[in-house]
C-alpha cells in the first residue's frame, strides 16, 4: 500500500510538472491571442465612437434611453477589458511589453470620447424628457381650460355651491401645477 501511495504521489508530481512546462511553452501563444483579441475589441470601440452619428440627434426619449444603455454596456466592457489587459501586461515578456503598452494607450484614448458621447446622449435625453413634460403640461391645461372658462354660473344655490367647490378644486390643482411649470422653466434655463 505504501508503494502505491509513493507511486501515486510521484505520478501526481510529474503530472503537475508537465502541466507547468506545457503552460510555460504556450504562455506566449496565449498572451498573443489575448492581445490580438483586445486589439480587435479596441478597434471595434474606436469605430463605434467614430460613427456615433445616431447620437447627434436622437429622435425621441426611447432612443436616448437605448443609447444610454448601449453606452453603459460599452463602458463596462471597456473597463473589464482594461483589467484583462493589465493582467496580461504583468505576465508578458519584454518583447511584448511595448505592444501591450500601446494598446493600453489606445484604451485610455477612448475614455474622453466616450465621456463626450455620454454627455451628448444625456443632454439629448434631458431635451426629450423636457419636451415630454411640456407636452404633458399642455394636455393638462387643455383638459382643465373648459372648466376654467365656463360661463355657467348655476341656476340655484346648490348648483352655485357645486360650481364654487369645483372652482376651488381647480384652483388648488393649478397651484400644485405651478411648481411643475416652474421646474420646467428651470430645466429650460439649464439646457439653454
Amino acid at each position: 500500500m505504501d508503494n502505491l501511495t509513493v507511486t501515486w504521489n510521484n505520478l501526481e508530481a510529474q503530472s503537475n510538472d508537465k502541466e507547468k512546462e506545457l503552460f510555460n511553452k504556450h504562455k506566449n501563444e496565449i498572451l498573443e491571442k489575448s492581445a490580438a483579441d483586445l486589439e480587435t475589441f479596441i478597434s471595434d470601440v474606436e469605430s463605434k465612437v467614430a460613427r456615433s452619428a445616431d447620437i447627434e440627434n436622437p429622435k425621441d426619449l426611447a432612443t436616448c434611453n437605448r443609447l444610454l444603455l448601449d453606452q453603459q454596456r460599452l463602458e463596462d466592457q471597456l473597463d473589464n477589458r482594461k483589467v484583462e489587459l493589465e493582467a496580461i501586461l504583468k505576465d508578458a515578456d519584454d518583447a511584448m511589453q511595448p505592444r501591450l503598452e500601446k494598446l493600453g494607450e489606445r484604451f485610455d484614448d477612448r475614455l474622453e470620447p466616450l465621456a463626450d458621447r455620454r454627455k451628448r446622449i444625456q443632454t439629448a435625453k434631458q431635451f426629450h424628457q423636457l419636451k415630454r413634460n411640456l407636452q404633458d403640461q399642455i394636455i393638462w391645461v387643455d383638459e382643465r381650460l373648459p372648466r376654467a372658462s365656463s360661463s355657467d354660473y348655476g341656476n340655484s344655490l346648490h348648483q352655485v355651491q357645486k360650481l364654487l367647490k369645483r372652482n376651488q378644486n381647480l384652483s388648488m390643482e393649478c397651484d400644485a401645477a405651478q411648481s411643475r411649470v416652474d421646474g420646467l422653466y428651470e430645466k429650460v434655463d439649464e439646457l439653454c
